[in-house]
C-alpha cells in the first residue's frame, strides 16, 4: 500500500491559497445590486476607501466603496464538513462583534470580528474583516472552532462567498471577466 504524503503549509502560504481558491462571487447589475444591499446598516469600520458593516439578524456582511456603488453584499461564510454545509446566515448560528485597533508590519488597522456561535455546539465560526488607513484593500480571515467533543472533517472553508442563491453580490464595475 502506498503511503500518502500531507503537505504542510505555513499560515501564510495557507491563507493565500485558501484566498485565490474560495472566493465565489457573481456579478450583478447595478439595477440586481439595488435589491440585496443593506444601506441602512451603519458602519463598523471603515477608512478612506470602504466601510465594513455585519447584520447579526442574516449573519451576513456587506463592504461599501466610499465613492461609488456597493462593492459587496450579503456576503457569508461557508464551511463544509464531511456531514454539512455550514453558513453564517444559517439560524443555528448567534453572532456578535467586536472591534479593534491593532499595528502590524503594513501598520495601523482596524478590524472588525464576528463571532458565530452554533447552537448545536458543533462548529463555532468566527470572521475577521482588517482595512488600513492608507490601503485600498480589505483583508479577510475566517476561523472554525470545532466546540463539539466529536472529531469534525473539513472539507474548506469558504470565508467569502457572495452567490446569487444567496441573495450575495460583488459589484465591479467595468469588468467583463472575474
Amino acid at each position: 500500500m502506498k503511503k500518502q504524503s500531507i503537505s504542510v503549509l505555513n499560515r501564510r502560504d495557507f491563507l493565500l491559497k485558501l484566498s485565490i481558491a474560495c472566493a465565489a462571487l457573481p456579478l450583478v447589475t447595478k439595477a440586481g445590486l439595488q435589491q440585496v444591499t443593506s444601506d441602512t446598516l451603519p458602519a463598523q469600520i471603515e477608512n478612506a476607501f470602504f466601510s465594513v458593516a455585519f447584520d447579526v439578524k442574516t449573519g451576513s456582511f456587506f463592504i461599501r466603496r466610499k465613492q461609488g456603488p456597493t462593492f459587496l453584499s450579503n456576503a457569508i461564510v461557508r464551511v463544509q464538513t464531511a456531514e454539512e454545509l455550514l453558513a453564517t446566515n444559517l439560524e443555528r448560528y448567534r453572532h456578535s462583534t467586536e472591534k479593534s485597533t491593532f499595528s502590524d508590519g503594513l501598520g495601523e488597522g482596524r478590524q472588525l470580528i464576528i463571532r458565530s456561535k452554533d447552537k448545536e455546539k458543533r462548529l463555532d465560526i468566527e470572521l475577521g474583516i482588517v482595512l488600513y488607513p492608507s490601503l485600498s484593500a480589505v483583508f479577510i480571515e475566517a476561523i472554525c472552532r470545532n466546540v463539539s467533543m466529536q472529531p469534525v472533517t473539513l472539507q474548506y472553508i469558504n470565508p467569502l462567498c457572495a452567490v446569487i442563491e444567496e441573495k450575495g453580490s460583488l459589484n465591479w464595475p467595468q469588468a467583463s471577466k472575474l
